[in-house]
């Protein structure tokens, strides 16, 4: 958003704080503003299983944009009743996000429950008209980020807040947001039910037939990505040939993301293993399905090192900026490997934001990857996975 818009968006905030909310009511309807990449959904799914649990008989919509989740995750799960998508997730759709405002002032939600990535700054015209609102509440860290993130929108709209403490896992913190409702916490040892259908599974069958096992799944992940935690895929080449060595069959998954279809043209070029490639070929819950069959996953820091977690398969994750200590596989840590230089300087992103004056933004060498060389990956690989490479 442009400061112009911030301005506007702090004004509508007062404005609504001003005039007042609706009293607390019985909840018939809720809606969630669930934002956020494929590990970020996975990891608030038990507060969405909760939130249904309470409200059984309640009208629960989801709000978010476009992606994967919205078109896929969130309606599989059949815990909401609807899912709204919003097409300029980032604001740059002014007419889009009136509309989407008006739609939720229209609906008369009883209670509104804000995921730790919506941009509630986008929804100032609609939040201040529901009863109830449970958000995170993030501490101060300075001006910027105050504005550019809209933590004013939150401050001044949220009226059921949740800390959002630094270095907590989250999973631990999405839960708080069930505390600041009085809503019991589930068990969150236990992972999230994925949904994973018949249909894909008999889509998986087809796409791993002639692949012996065991298997072992690749995700090179996007390359570009803006957070800097991405494995250069020549690094990836040389650990699959590695591992290729031993009785694995090694196959590749990925989304149709152009960036992930150039992380795989690179790996080959590279000399990587021409493995059974499903780049491109799969969506969201045919992965699941996919990963299901695999006897060990190895990724980056991404949603589908996340998905393989939740559906009990043994992971190795490489990581750079990012903190497996917020954002790692939390369940059966036995059945999880995590990979690191070991660098002082990393972790130095929390929950994919820097947050540090010394961060991937400015670090200069991105050491935590760089440095980060494919015979050490393999042998903290064989060393975990030995039997099975």
């Amino acid at each position: 958003m442009k400061p112009a818009d911030h301005a506007r968006s702090v004004l509508a905030a007062l404005a609504t704080r001003l005039r007042g909310r609706p009293g607390p009511r019985p909840v018939r309807s809720l809606v969630v503003l669930g934002y956020g990449a494929i590990g970020d959904t996975i990891f608030f799914l038990p507060v969405l299983e909760a939130l249904r649990r309470a409200h059984p008989a309640a009208r629960l919509v989801w709000v978010s944009n476009p992606s994967p989740i919205a078109d896929e995750l969130i309606p599989a799960t059949g815990l909401v009743d609807e899912v709204w998508r919003w097409e300029a997730a980032r604001g740059e759709d002014p007419a889009g996000r009136a509309a989407l405002n008006a739609r939720i002032a229209a609906a008369g939600f009883d209670l509104a429950v804000l995921a730790l990535g919506a941009p509630a700054h986008q929804f100032t015209a609609c939040l201040g008209t529901i009863p109830v609102v449970a958000g995170h509440l993030q501490p101060w860290r300075g001006l910027r980020r105050f504005v550019v993130f809209g933590d004013y929108a939150r401050r001044i709209l949220v009226n059921r807040p949740a800390a959002a403490p630094a270095e907590e896992h989250a999973l631990r913190r999405g839960a708080r947001l069930l505390d600041a409702l009085g809503l019991p916490r589930p068990d969150l040892a236990v992972p999230p039910r994925l949904p994973v259908p018949d249909a894909a599974r008999r889509r998986a069958a087809e796409l791993l037939d002639g692949v012996s096992s065991p298997v072992v799944g690749l995700h090179l992940g996007p390359v570009g990505n803006q957070y800097g935690k991405m494995w250069a895929p020549e690094r990836w080449a040389e650990l699959s040939r590695r591992i290729a060595a031993g009785r694995a069959a090694l196959v590749l998954v990925g989304s149709a993301d152009p960036a992930e279809a150039e992380a795989e043209r690179r790996f080959l070029a590279a000399g990587g293993v021409r493995a059974r490639s499903l780049v491109g070929r799969t969506g969201l819950l045919d992965s699941f399905a996919v990963l299901e069959r695999c006897a060990l996953v190895v990724a980056n820091d991404t949603g589908v090192a996340k998905a393989a977690g939740a559906l009990g398969v043994p992971t190795a994750t490489l990581w750079g900026p990012s903190d497996p200590g917020e954002v790692g596989i939390p369940w059966e840590p036995g059945r999880h490997l995590d990979v690191r230089t070991g660098i002082s300087c990393s972790p130095c992103a929390r929950l994919s934001t820097a947050d540090k004056p010394y961060s991937y933004l400015n670090c200069g060498h991105r050491d935590c990857l760089g440095r980060l060389e494919a015979d050490f990956a393999w042998r903290a690989l064989a060393g975990r996975y030995g039997s099975l490479l």
